[in-house]
C-alpha cells in the first residue's frame, strides 16, 4: 500500500520547530490535495509561523490546524476533543480521508547532568513521563478511537533515537523513555496488524537538543561523541533527516521496526 499521494489527516507533535517542523513542511509536499494537517506544541506563535509555511509548499486545498498544548500534562479526554473539533471545524469526518497518520515527535532529553544513581526525585521522573511516554499511550489510544476503521490506511511514527537501543551516559531517562516508545510501536504492530508502525531514529540533528546535550550533558564522553560526530560531518540537518525518513516511509519495509538514519552505515568516532 502506498504511503504517499494521498488525501491524509496528519497529526504531529512537537511541530513548532526541528525535526518536527521539517516533517510538516516536508510531508506536506508528498500527500493529496484536501488533506488536513494538525500540528501540536507548546509555541502558538512558532506554530503559526509552520502553518504559513506548510501552506506554502503543500497542494492547493490542504488545511492546516494548530492546537496549543503542553505535553506534560496529557488527557485522553482533550486529545479525543483536539481531534474531533479539528475534524469539525474543517468540515471534515475521519471517513473522509484515505490515510490517517500519527507523527510523535515531541520529546525533551531530562536532567541530563545527572547519572542514574543520582536520581532521586519522584516529581522530575513523573513530569517527564508524562510528557515523553504517557502522552504517547494517551494521544495514541485517542488517535485510533477517531481513526477506528481497519479498511482505511492508518501509520504511526515514533521519532526515537539511537539511545532507545544502546545506553549514552548521563541520558538515561531519555535512553529509556525512547526505549518504552519503540516497544509501544511494536506492541501496536502486533495487537493491530492493520497499523503501520514505525520507530526512527533521525540520527544526531542540529537542533536545540544537540546543542543541549553539548552544553550541559555530565559525562564527558557523552560530550565528546556528540562533538566528534559535528565535527567529521555526521551531524544532519531537519531536512536531511526527514528526507530519509520519506524515503523509508515509500519503501514500506517496517513492521513497527526501528530503523536508524545511519542504518548499514560504517563510521569510526
Amino acid at each position: 500500500m502506498e504511503f504517499w499521494g494521498k488525501k491524509s489527516f496528519c497529526l504531529i507533535t512537537g511541530a513548532s520547530r526541528g525535526i518536527g517542523k521539517a516533517i510538516a513542511t516536508e510531508f506536506a509536499q508528498k500527500i493529496d490535495k484536501d488533506s488536513l494537517f494538525l500540528l501540536v506544541a507548546r509555541s502558538k506563535d512558532a506554530l503559526e509561523d509552520v502553518k504559513l509555511e506548510v501552506l506554502a509548499t503543500a497542494p492547493l486545498g490542504v488545511q492546516v490546524a494548530i492546537y496549543q498544548k503542553d505535553l506534560e500534562k496529557p488527557d485522553a479526554t482533550e486529545f479525543l476533543s483536539m481531534i474531533n473539533s479539528v475534524l469539525s471545524l474543517n468540515e471534515k469526518r475521519s471517513s473522509d480521508f484515505d490515510h490517517a497518520i500519527l507523527v510523535h515527535n515531541a520529546a525533551s532529553l531530562g536532567k541530563i547532568r545527572l547519572r542514574t544513581s543520582q536520581m532521586e526525585s519522584l516529581e522530575d521522573l513523573r513530569t517527564y513521563y508524562d510528557l515523553n511516554v504517557f502522552s504517547v499511550f494517551l494521544l495514541t489510544s485517542q488517535f485510533l478511537k477517531v481513526f477506528a476503521t481497519a479498511e482505511k490506511q492508518r501509520s504511526i511514527i515514533n521519532i526515537s533515537s539511537y539511545g532507545a537501543i544502546q545506553p549514552i551516559n548521563c541520558l538515561s531517562v531519555y535512553c529509556s523513555a525512547k526505549s518504552a516508545r519503540n516497544m509501544l510501536m511494536k506492541m501496536i504492530a502486533s495487537e493491530e496488524p492493520s497499523i503501520s508502525t514505525l520507530s526512527y531514529g533521525p540520527g544526531v540533528v542540529d537542533t536545540g537538543m544537540y546543542k543541549e546535550n553539548v552544553e550541559n550533558c555530565g559525562d564527558e564522553t557523552t560530550v565528546k561523541m556528540f562533538k566528534q560526530m559535528k565535527s567529521k560531518n555526521l551531524c544532519l540537518s531537519p531536512i536531511q533527516t526527514v528526507t530519509k525518513l520519506i524515503g523509508i516511509l515509500a519503501e514500506k519495509k517496517y513492521i513497527g521496526e526501528h530503523i536508524d538514519y545511519y542504518e548499514n552505515y560504517s563510521f569510526d568516532l
